[in-house]
């Protein structure tokens, strides 16, 4: 289902772009940002040709007008003090200064850390997630030669171990990244965007350790806000990092139920706004194909519950 419509500013003689969707009982909609799409600082034109079909669309709190909800994956790590975090190419520009950077998805922490020594073969680790014990016993291969790289090794292989648990691979993703000092910290989160699973972790060692960062899951960990977006590079600066960000972390803006405008029908021609006239449908009720969407997570869904992912 779509609707298309365009509204008329006798100010600029001219046709603005519209976002638009159908509903039971009256038309809805806004006009898209100009300062999001037209050439400024963070613009998404400078490097990125068009909106896919497929994008969402929302209205930005507190304005009357509308924008592509920013969602994209990482592809280099970053550290807790970082300023920086790199996307993929071309798509960087879909953030703009101000966007308070976060992890989307309920999501915590395991810290694998040691002391003098380090870990030895026979210790074990117990992660619990959502009730579902999952036992790590470390082997003499886990060993490094420091207490880093051996911490980065048992981190690894406790993501291994969730990987090929059939239970807990459906409920969790995992990635490791340098934490403080010698440790190593394995980043959680929930596959399917939205639940708070409860979370545990245990060790049987002298001089390993194993620490939660939570007892549950939490969604929209903040990251930083963004001072800048460079499109050349696909990197944004925010100020120092509250988190660090293992590369392949799927980062967003957390939209707090914004003025729910629908899925993309058509792609836009960035390059194109502002010289014709343009109207632009949006779903609100359709089948999609999930593999061909470009992201999703669970707050998009709760919030476009009628959109049908196959």
């Amino acid at each position: 289902m779509r609707h298309e419509t365009y509204v008329y500013d006798d100010e600029l003689s001219g046709f603005l772009p519209v976002l638009a969707r159908s509903e039971a009982i009256a038309t809805r909609y806004q006009s898209l940002d100009p300062d999001y799409v037209t050439g400024k600082e963070g613009a998404i034109r400078k490097l990125v040709k068009i909106f896919a079909p497929g994008f969402f669309a929302g209205s930005i709190p507190g304005s009357a007008k509308a924008r592509i909800l920013p969602r994209m994956t990482t592809v280099a790590a970053t550290a807790a003090s970082g300023t920086s975090v790199t996307f993929k190419s071309g798509t960087a520009g879909i953030f703009i200064p101000g966007d308070v950077l976060s992890i989307i998805p309920p999501s915590a922490r395991i810290n694998v850390a040691s002391a003098s020594g380090g870990w030895a073969a026979g210790d074990t680790v117990t992660l619990t997630i959502n009730g579902q014990a999952l036992v790590y016993t470390v082997v003499s291969g886990d060993n490094g030669g420091s207490l880093t790289a051996t911490n980065a090794n048992v981190a690894n292989k406790l993501i291994v171990s969730i990987n090929a648990n059939p239970y807990l691979s459906g409920l969790v993703s995992g990635l490791a990244i340098a934490g403080s000092g010698t440790s190593t910290d394995i980043v959680l989160w929930a596959k399917d965007f939205t639940s708070v699973y409860s979370l545990a972790a245990a060790d049987t060692a002298t001089n390993g350790t194993v620490t939660a960062s939570a007892a549950n899951l939490a969604p929209n960990t903040v990251v930083g806000t963004i001072s800048a977006v460079n499109t050349a590079t696909d990197v944004v600066t925010i100020s120092a990092a509250a988190v660090s960000v293992p590369s392949g972390m799927p980062l967003g803006v957390s939209t707090s139920l914004p003025d729910n405008l629908g899925m993309l029908s058509p792609s836009i021609p960035i390059d194109l706004l502002y010289r014709e006239s343009q109207n632009f449908g949006l779903y609100i009720d359709t089948d999609v194909y999930l593999n061909r969407l470009p992201y999703i997570d669970g707050q998009l869904t709760a919030l476009y519950s009628q959109i049908n992912l196959v």
